[in-house]
């Protein structure tokens, strides 16, 4: 158990089938850890029921849900980044909303963060082995760069510390391990298992993975003048 208040960050898009199962065993999972949490969704303005999911799961538990969805499709990290900048928890987690993420490994993220006193905690798996090749030539080429220390993933804690400092963007292209991997070299690295996609597709082909590296590589440096690369259409919190 812990003291500190744990918010998990989750962007949604189009995840209906995943939703409910998702919540329960995070819920659960949670339970175990600390008894103030928050579930923060995010709904990337998906064109299923998700959002109707979402309310229904915030009606019918007790436990703190924070909802918000975007007035279109923003993409994963600004879903994200609208979710850590609202996000009230001492510790914060990112993961995907359709369980190749398991909740079940997020304690070890916790943990590792203790033992390591870590501010940035990537869960990575090194049993995953359908791991997509313009992911692979992404975190290849990225860390070729200088980009990145080597690999990274969507399951991921921060500090709120170092979540504060990523929530004031200064260009106009918006990426999470981009972000932080300019404001900390204090990242540990644990290994947990990833399950496989149940349901659907990624959002990502190949060709939009290579368009993030372009971005990543050669960001555009133009000031948003402390906008948010997202617009807030609802919320419920």
């Amino acid at each position: 158990m812990t003291n500190k208040k744990i918010s998990v960050v989750i962007p949604v898009y189009n995840s209906v089938r995943t939703l409910e199962q998702l919540f329960t065993r995070l819920n659960s999972v949670l339970q175990k850890i600390t008894d103030d949490y928050e579930v923060v969704f995010v709904d990337d303005c998906s064109s299923d029921t998700s959002w109707e999911i979402l309310k229904k799961l915030k009606s019918g538990n007790a436990v703190s849900i924070m909802l918000f969805r975007l007035t279109s499709n923003f993409g994963q990290h600004n879903a994200t980044l609208c979710g850590l900048c609202n996000s009230t928890g001492e510790i914060i987690i990112t993961m995907d909303d359709d369980l190749q993420h398991p909740p079940e490994e997020l304690p070890k993220l916790i943990e590792a963060m203790w033992q390591n006193n870590a501010e940035l905690v990537y869960g990575v798996s090194t049993n995953y082995k359908r791991e997509k090749i313009a992911i692979k030539i992404l975190k290849f080429l990225s860390k070729r760069s200088g980009y990145s220390p080597g690999n990274w993933s969507a399951f991921r804690l921060l500090k709120k510390e170092l979540c504060v400092k990523i929530c004031n963007p200064t260009s106009n292209y918006f990426n999470v391990d981009q972000s932080v991997f300019k404001h900390t070299t204090n990242i540990t690295f644990v290994d947990v298992s990833f399950a496989q996609r149940r349901f659907g597709n990624s959002g990502y082909s190949f060709w939009s993975r290579l368009l993030l590296l372009k971005n990543i590589l050669f960001q555009q440096t133009n000031s948003t003048s402390g906008k948010l690369p997202f617009i807030i259409q609802e919320q419920l919190i």
